[in-house]
């Protein structure tokens, strides 16, 4: 805040010099000379937050490096900042392929990210030929950096229907570790040898060589160790098929957008009579202005707190609005919910400045009239989300249960968090298989630090 003492010229302040004897005219030029640097400066600051639009990495995790038809790839998605290894939120939605050894696309999905972080799972088809598949992933912002560089990681899938063929998988041992920035992971099973369907605990924890235990977000796997294919393999893996229980769904579609920064439900509040007040009165992220009796909505940046100069995205009922006039003259009281994403979108090669999104009540516009060359278009939405299965055996009854459990995953979960006092303990049951299985923990702390770590237990 300036402050300047009663009688004394502004610009003593700004330039400390005393200009009481400057010509008025003079004082006008150089004053706006000031405020157009200010106004630079300032420009350049932003641009200097903005500068991770255009730099962001993507690591991608999956629950092993091979698989058999009929199971399911799960993998997890961290999205950093490519300059400081930080997580980011630019991006709140990536894109996953399948893709077999001829870069054909078999399979691709939307998935949402929070605080960059994400999660998805294919399902491999029984037709699908035992060979190397790669799975890749991008957002939109590195779609549109001029050469995107796309991060994939490679498994194997056996097709256990075909006649026989000696897969080697390679030697995969665990007990190896790596880190960035003193990134340490820690895994402590309760014991190192276990029997069928009795519980495995691990204590895990994540520490940085300076200040101790560090908050990070992990992906745990537990799956059986291999070196190669046979036929045992293959009939376990057709009753778990068989039997195993249906994988559960628990996250709704969403709009393209994902999850918005900001959601108002207008019955929440008290009704107004017109779209401006509501635009005014309650929703922050958007502006209203007017001239000549014409409406023109800007979005803020939740970076700068300015409003961004171009026109935001605007969508009413899933169709794209291009006449703010007629949006401004519906009934507010047929709206239902006005959701905002306050930054730069990228859709594609499409860049968006905001998005506004009005759903009514009904789910035909309300009374808004698209033109005649408009068209309705069908976005992308995040795929919906499942959950991996975890049989329990905490009771004799359900431990003396005839369901065969031919799991060689014993455990998955993408989103293992751990804090900064004490251990994270992590909970699951063996199956009936027998034999070693190697634990697998990947994971990224908040400010930059990665790496993963792994150890070995036996079932038998």
């Amino acid at each position: 805040m300036l402050s300047v003492r009663s009688g004394e010229p502004i610009l003593n302040h700004l330039t400390g010099h005393k200009l009481h004897y400057m010509p008025e005219q003079l004082k006008c030029f150089f004053l706006i000379i000031l405020l157009s640097v200010g106004h630079l400066l300032i420009a350049h600051a932003s641009n200097k937050e903005n500068e991770y639009y255009e730099g962001e990495k993507i690591f991608i995790y999956t629950d092993k490096p091979y698989y058999q038809i009929n199971e399911k790839i799960w993998f997890k998605l961290y999205v950093i900042n490519a300059g400081t290894g930080k997580p980011t939120d630019i991006s709140n939605a990536a894109y996953a392929e399948l893709l077999d050894s001829a870069s054909g696309v078999i399979a691709s999905i939307k998935v949402s990210l929070k605080n960059g972080d994400g999660s998805g799972s294919f399902d491999i088809a029984d037709n699908l030929p035992s060979g190397t598949y790669r799975v890749k992933a991008s957002t939109g912002v590195i779609k549109n950096i001029t050469q995107p560089v796309f991060f994939h990681t490679d498994l194997v899938i056996v097709n256990y229907l075909q006649p026989a063929k000696d897969i080697s998988f390679g030697p995969m041992e665990g007990g190896k570790a790596d880190s960035l920035n003193n990134f340490v992971i820690n895994i402590h099973p309760d014991k190192a040898i276990y029997s069928g369907r009795e519980k495995i605990s691990l204590d895990i924890s994540a520490t940085d060589g300076k200040s101790g235990l560090v908050a990070a977000t992990l992906s745990v796997s537990v799956y059986k160790l291999d070196s190669g294919f046979n036929v045992d393999q293959a009939i376990s893996a057709q009753v778990q098929s068989a039997y195993a229980p249906s994988t559960v769904i628990f996250v709704a579609p969403q709009a393209f957008y994902g999850d918005p920064e900001e959601t108002y439900r207008l019955d929440d509040f008290s009704r107004f009579t017109s779209m401006e007040e509501i635009f005014r009165e309650y929703v922050r992220g958007v502006g209203v202005a007017v001239s000549g009796n014409k409406y023109r909505l800007f979005v803020y940046d939740e970076l700068t707190h300015m409003p961004f100069a171009s026109t935001p995205f605007v969508l009413i009922d899933g169709a794209a609005v291009t006449d703010i006039q007629k949006l401004m003259a519906l009934d507010p009281s047929k709206i239902k919910t006005i959701e905002v994403v306050p930054r730069k979108y990228f859709l594609g090669k499409d860049v968006f400045y905001g998005v506004v999104s009005l759903t009514t009540y009904t789910g035909n516009f309300a009374g808004y009239e698209p033109d005649d060359s408009a068209a309705r278009f069908a976005y992308e939405r995040i795929t919906p989300q499942r959950i991996f299965d975890l049989p329990v055996y905490s009771t004799p009854l359900q431990k003396s249960s005839r369901l065969p459990d031919f799991r060689n995953t014993l455990f998955w979960d993408p989103s293992v968090q751990t804090a900064t006092k004490g251990l994270q303990l992590v909970s699951f049951y063996s199956s009936d298989i027998k034999g070693r299985f190697v634990i697998v923990v990947h994971g990224h702390s908040a400010d930059g630090g990665s790496g993963s770590s792994s150890s070995v237990i036996t079932v038998q």
